[in-house]
């Protein structure tokens, strides 16, 4: 599979379980679209060659989110923290838990209701496809598809793990990889057992 580009740790990225703000990571450049993160906070990536107005992004990652009554999480941002979309999480604040493809407009574009072990400190793998022409972003837990919000075009100035206004992931993050295509539910469902391959 064609892929943009991937981010491999050698260790989880530990992000907001303090409630505090850490500084920046490091972005260490390893080969072609590769990068190895280090540290402990959201990450700006930047630039990450998004031309497409289709994308598949697939992030494992674990949440931590006991000790916080009600979250409001960012796993990543397309647009480095302006308008989105991102992929943001509640747990109250908008009734009942749940992930949206967000661009700041409140409890907006629901893409699906969170399952009972998305926070359970676990490593977790969630994609989201975005297809223009679906106009749909779907959004997979573990393989599985939870739901579907409406598309908006992905942006090129990520961020990983929150943003530039503190919704800050509470958990650690293992990978990140995207696509400059949107991925069929056999395809997602084939992440679960395979890693990807770099584009020639």
């Amino acid at each position: 599979m064609k892929f943009l580009f991937a981010i491999v740790l050698g260790a989880a990225l530990l992000l907001g379980l303090t409630g505090s703000r850490p500084a920046s990571a490091a972005i260490i450049y390893q080969n072609m679209n590769t990068y190895v993160l280090t540290g402990t906070s959201n990450v700006p990536i930047g630039n990450y060659g998004m031309s497409s107005a289709n994308a598949t992004f697939v992030v494992n990652a674990s949440a931590d989110w006991a000790t916080n009554a009600s979250v409001a999480a960012m796993l990543f941002n397309t647009a480095g923290g302006l308008n989105g979309p991102d992929l943001y999480f509640v747990s109250s604040n908008c009734g009942a838990a749940r992930a949206m493809w967000n661009t700041y407009d409140g409890c907006a574009n629901v893409m699906g209701l969170l399952p009972a072990n998305a926070n359970d400190g676990n490593l977790h793998t969630w994609a989201v496809v975005d297809n223009s022409a679906t106009n749909s972003a779907s959004l997979y837990f573990d393989g599985t598809l939870l739901g579907s919000g409406a598309y908006v075009a992905p942006q090129n100035n990520l961020t990983i793990g929150g943003d530039a206004f503190n919704f800050n992931w509470i958990g650690t993050i293992s990978g990140f990889t995207v696509y400059d295509v949107a991925l069929t539910s056999a395809e997602i469902a084939d992440l679960q057992t395979s890693a990807p391959e770099p584009s020639a």
